[in-house]
């Protein structure tokens, strides 16, 4: 069976970090804006908690021309481990994820679907 969820258009891996003198790596504000626009999203969605093995398919509406789709998937995927849907996204719970563009997807619409492992 394969469960859908709708976010908003994830941002680049690129923006979601900032280097702090003192600090080191930080989330960025804009990362933390779209973290709880992604989370109040979630909050209206009939969701359920994935414990076993699952592949992600990821549909993201209109980007910019230039935009590489593999730069969008980190912010979904954790996105989706920070409001516990999945586990964790490292290999013993995502066997597979797979992002495309699609103009017919406004913001971003995630599928996710447990392996019959």
């Amino acid at each position: 069976m394969t469960f859908c969820i709708v976010l908003p258009f994830p941002m680049s891996v690129n923006t979601l970090y900032t280097n702090v003198r003192g600090r080191g790596r930080v989330t960025t504000g804009r990362y933390r804006d779209w973290q709880w626009e992604a989370a109040l999203m979630l909050k209206k969605q009939t969701l359920r908690k994935f414990d076993k093995r699952v592949d992600i398919e990821i549909r993201c509406g209109k980007g910019r021309a230039n935009q590489d789709i593999s730069n969008l998937i980190k912010a979904v995927e954790d996105t989706l481990v920070k409001n516990d849907i999945l586990i964790d996204d490292n290999k013993k719970y995502v066997r597979s994820v797979k992002a495309s563009w699609d103009d017919d997807v406004a913001g971003c619409v995630v599928f996710i679907e447990e392996c019959d492992e």
